[in-house]
């Protein structure tokens, strides 16, 4: 099979995300989760992974649905107020929501690393449920298009349609999941654009489900936005770790701080301690969702030197105020962005002024050690 162009990726998944019916939100949850998945396994050469684990993709599923699984409101009766994203009943995020509220972790910064590592037992059958699920409906089905008609045009699987529990867990069951030639390298190309139409396919499909949610902004940061207080926490510990000044233009960080998703969290979702980064509030906003330029990628990849000054700042950080890193995730979302981009395409520098980058320069930034 030849390899297929991005442009006419791009197009077969609206084409499909179209036409496909929805009875819940796990067909765009699954996507999502499957680039998220690809974009984490880069190898430090630069290579993508032609095939990922479908469990790995149930996982990356739960974690999506983590943060959408806390009450939404309280009714005036102070029962919990959750969102349907399904047209039934136990549905994943229903079930996430029950583990949450069994355990006292319904507020939003209540982190899914802690409730893995304080409830091992229930958060394992949580996890291996939405696996089962993902496993057994989307992913099968995740291809057709609207009148039923399957077409392999992302990846190929080994199992058949809604599989039992029992068979994905025996020793033999192949949960690979098989890019066809050019998807991974097409997905990571067009990710900026797809995520944005999935999102907002995502919130319609919540809202007309939810219709007493009428602030489609308030809906919007609900289910896809920044959890601003708990990167308040972060706030004072960066500024210290960037000596006091602003990690992009080097002004003193005296009022109007702010913290910056150095890969734009609007493409990533990437919250975790190594993305962050304390800024003066006019980069913060002039940056935006752009991606920033070779020499503040340079100076940000620092941060992944094991055995460093930063490294080690950052490790004490994290255990400070329980703030996740993966700095082997976030270095592959990295990776996964800047080798793929094309020569000459813009990355952001300073308040008005957008430069090209240059393939040479990126690589050995990102593999000079390698």
């Amino acid at each position: 099979m030849a390899s297929i162009d991005p442009v006419e990726l791009a197009e077969k998944i609206i084409s499909l995300l179209d036409s496909a019916s929805y009875a819940t939100t796990y067909k765009w949850a699954t996507l999502d989760a499957i680039v998220h998945v690809l974009t984490e396994n880069v190898q430090p050469d630069g290579q993508l992974p032609q095939s990922i684990s479908a469990k790995t993709v149930g996982t990356k599923v739960l974690e999506s649905y983590w943060r959408q699984s806390v009450p939404f409101a309280a009714t005036k009766d102070a029962q919990h107020r959750f969102l349907k994203q399904s047209t039934g009943k136990g549905d994943i995020p229903s079930k996430i929501a029950q583990f949450r509220l069994k355990h006292h972790l319904t507020a939003a910064n209540d982190s899914l690393s802690s409730a893995r590592r304080n409830f091992a037992a229930d958060f394992a059958a949580l996890e291996e449920h939405t696996q089962d699920t993902v496993i057994g409906m989307p992913l099968p089905k995740l291809q057709r298009f609207g009148d039923g008609a399957e077409l392999r045009f992302l990846y190929e699987y080994s199992w058949e349609d809604e599989v039992s529990a029992g068979k994905i867990h025996r020793a033999d069951f192949d949960d690979s999941i098989r890019f066809q030639p050019g998807v991974a390298e097409g997905l990571i190309k067009i990710q900026g654009l797809i995520r944005p139409y999935i999102e907002n396919l995502w919130i319609q499909w919540v809202a007309d489900r939810n219709p007493d949610v009428t602030d489609a902004a308030k809906l919007h940061n609900f289910l896809f936005g920044v959890d601003r207080k708990s990167l308040a926490k972060v706030k004072r510990h960066l500024v210290v770790l960037q000596e006091r000044k602003c990690f992009y233009c080097d002004t003193p960080l005296i009022a109007n701080i702010e913290v910056d998703h150095f890969l734009p969290f609007s493409k990533h979702t990437d919250d975790t301690l190594d993305n962050l980064v304390a800024s003066c509030k006019e980069c913060n906003r002039s940056k935006s969702d752009s991606y920033a330029s070779v020499d503040h990628l340079k100076k940000w990849w620092t941060r992944f030197e094991e055995g460093t000054e930063t490294f080690a700042a950052l490790h004490k950080i994290s255990e400070a105020i329980s703030h996740l890193r993966d700095p082997l995730a976030t270095a592959s979302k990295a990776r996964a962005v800047y080798l793929n981009k094309s020569e000459g395409a813009l990355l952001w520098r300073t308040v008005g002024e957008m430069v090209p980058l240059h393939t040479a320069e990126v690589e050995a930034a990102l593999l000079a050690n390698h």
